[in-house]
């Protein structure tokens, strides 16, 4: 009985975890990639390259009181989606779109 008690309490750990491991997909691409095919993203100079890598960490500084807001007014559950559908959206985007400003666009999302 605790076997199977232990196993179904670890169960949504696992799904988060594969959840979250796929959603980071089209963003480590981006550290692999960016540095060395930025021409062919639409971008004009290495340096947008530093400024696209590093944009969604400046993006959280002020926006993490706000997503602490949000998980205290909706489930957690919901904010996962909301998550997931985000990140697919700029996964699917680094290939639909190109440029400097779509991508800084994309990578604030």
């Amino acid at each position: 009985m605790a076997a199977i008690k232990n196993q179904l309490s670890s169960k949504p750990i696992i799904i988060v975890a594969i959840v979250t491991a796929l959603s980071l997909l089209g963003d480590s691409m981006l550290y692999i990639a960016l540095p060395i095919y930025w021409e062919s993203a639409g971008l004009d100079s290495i340096w947008q390259v530093g400024v696209l890598l590093s944009i969604n960490r400046f993006i959280r500084l002020p926006f993490n009181p706000l997503a602490g807001w949000m998980y205290k007014h909706i489930s957690l559950k919901a904010g996962l989606i909301i998550a997931v559908l985000l990140g697919g959206f700029t996964t699917i985007g680094y290939g639909v779109f190109e440029g400097f400003a779509a991508w800084v666009i994309l990578r604030a999302l």
